[in-house]
């Protein structure tokens, strides 16, 4: 992710107000879970505008934040729940914890980041240019192997990744297998074709 800073600044400050929340019992914190819940629903957001800008500085192109496509991006299920169902478990249940949530949230913040990526370059493709997609990892010693299969392999924009496993995904997150998505790191980029 280009704009990586300002998103991990925001993890930062949700992982240190989580952690103050989990210091509390597990009633007491309840009192917090709507103003976690809203700060985290800011930051997707802010992910999927970075995912957008970022996705047209690499086209040189100015596309603008599509509300459905961002709510869609936001609010998908995963397993018959989205992520603030996730995170509610989490926050309720005496035995979650700040690293359950963050999971959750770094997980959907990356998705969601990499589903706007895609659909500006799904729009451009639609105006009749040629579009292609990169998968890129952060190429240390934490990459899965499935994701690493896949490192710099570029495809056309309407096109999945298959990895080894015999699983496929149009960006990182959208794998179909949970295993594959959790705690992905990757991203894609576009080429003009």
């Amino acid at each position: 992710m280009k704009t990586a800073k300002p998103i991990f600044d925001e993890l930062s400050v949700i992982s240190e107000r989580l952690n103050a929340d989990f210091s509390l019992g597990t009633e007491q914190r309840k009192l917090f879970r709507d103003d976690r819940i809203d700060e985290i629903l800011d930051m997707l957001i802010m992910a999927y505008v970075f995912g957008t800008e970022d996705a047209d500085e690499e086209l040189t192109v100015t596309e603008t934040v599509v509300t459905d496509e961002m709510y869609a991006a936001v609010w998908k299920t995963i397993a018959d729940k989205n992520w603030e169902q996730r995170v509610r478990e989490y926050f309720d249940d005496p035995n979650g914890t700040v690293d359950d949530i963050m999971r959750v949230v770094e997980t959907d913040t990356n998705r969601i980041y990499n589903d706007a990526v895609l659909n500006v370059g799904e729009k451009v493709s639609k105006r009749g240019e040629k579009v292609t997609k990169t998968w890129n990892t952060v190429l240390d010693d934490k990459v899965r192997s499935t994701h690493s299969y896949i490192e710099s392999v570029t495809v056309p924009i309407d096109k999945r990744f298959y990895t080894y496993d015999g699983d496929s995904a149009r960006y990182p997150g959208d794998f179909t297998m949970p295993e594959n998505n959790i705690n992905c790191r990757c991203a894609i980029t576009l080429n003009r074709a």
